[in-house]
């Protein structure tokens, strides 16, 4: 997940949202943190978007703001 361009603000929005600290994301449940990135990413050209758009997002539109190809389960 690409983060480079987020501020701090984002970021703090992306914790409250999940309730995930950005320490811990490495290892937490995806869908509900991707969206947030998402949702942060995509307010910024529109700023009226509400959380619960984002959330019936489909892929296809979550990976436009969030900077992703495709969900991927960690190998070990």
């Amino acid at each position: 997940m690409e983060t480079n361009n987020l501020t701090m603000k984002d970021l703090a929005t992306v914790e409250e949202l999940t309730g995930v600290s950005m320490d811990l994301w490495e290892g937490s449940p995806k869908a509900k943190l991707t969206a947030a990135l998402a949702f942060v990413s995509a307010r910024k050209d529109n700023p009226e978007l509400t959380w619960d758009e984002v959330l019936d997002w489909k892929i296809e539109d979550i990976n436009k703001y969030a900077n992703l190809n495709s969900p991927k389960a960690k190998r070990s």
